[in-house]
């Protein structure tokens, strides 16, 4: 299931202030032995993993809601869009869904 777009905005910031506070604690830190080194090497690439996966999911949602938008959009206009003699109210429609999808 998708996430929505404000859960996938939290985790991506959830995300960013882990890897964060990760930099500023091994600032402090004293050099350690190689192994301690590869360690927090590793720990570090896994939490930049874990934000690019964040930036994924935000923008799977987004997609997602921006889809479920089209669909509504559709849905509720194609029977005046199929009607022949409404060739102004075309021009309506497409304004609206122009002024639409400017904002998503």
């Amino acid at each position: 299931m998708t996430k929505t777009v404000k859960q996938a905005e939290v985790d991506l910031t959830a995300a960013n202030a882990a890897y964060l506070e990760e930099l500023r604690q091994d600032s402090e830190r004293s050099e350690g032995s190689g192994a301690q080194e590869r360690r927090r090497e590793e720990h570090q690439q896994l939490l930049r993993d874990r934000i690019a996966q964040c930036e994924r999911d935000l923008a799977d949602a987004k997609s997602h809601q921006h889809q479920l938008m089209v669909s509504a959009f559709e849905a509720k206009y194609q029977r005046d869009w199929n009607d022949p003699a409404s060739d102004e109210m075309k021009a309506t429609w497409i304004a609206a869904w122009t002024a639409a999808t400017a904002s998503v």
